[in-house]
């Protein structure tokens, strides 16, 4: 028998040598534009294989208008976190390109050196 996913909360029943089953989520507290309360939810889901394969992805699901800059914030710590648990290789490519890019903006804000 396959054991469910560590991270899964819910799973679904097999069908056809895979089942269907969701991870941990985070939520972003939100109000639109008009008072109306709408949380940004990330979220991991996946599918499992009767082999023990698993095929995990983030679904994002965002208002239709604008959001604030902590808000945006705290969007992307959550979609870190759910790279982080659904392809620990991505997070280590993020985290480096995410480093050199902060490299390359800091040396093109640098004042030119006088000489």
């Amino acid at each position: 028998m396959t054991a469910k996913p560590e991270d899964a909360t819910s799973i679904g029943p097999w069908e056809e040598g895979r089942r269907l089953f969701d991870g941990q989520s985070w939520t972003v507290e939100h109000t639109t534009h008009n008072g109306r309360p709408y949380p940004i939810t990330v979220a991991v889901i996946g599918k499992q294989y009767d082999d023990g394969r698993v095929q995990r992805r983030i679904v994002v699901d965002v208002p239709g208008d604008p959001i604030t800059t902590a808000e945006a914030r705290q969007v992307i710590e959550a979609l870190t976190e759910a790279i982080a648990m659904s392809d620990p290789e991505a997070m280590d490519r993020a985290s480096n390109e995410i480093a050199e890019g902060r490299k390359t903006s800091q040396l093109a804000n640098r004042p030119p050196r006088k000489g």
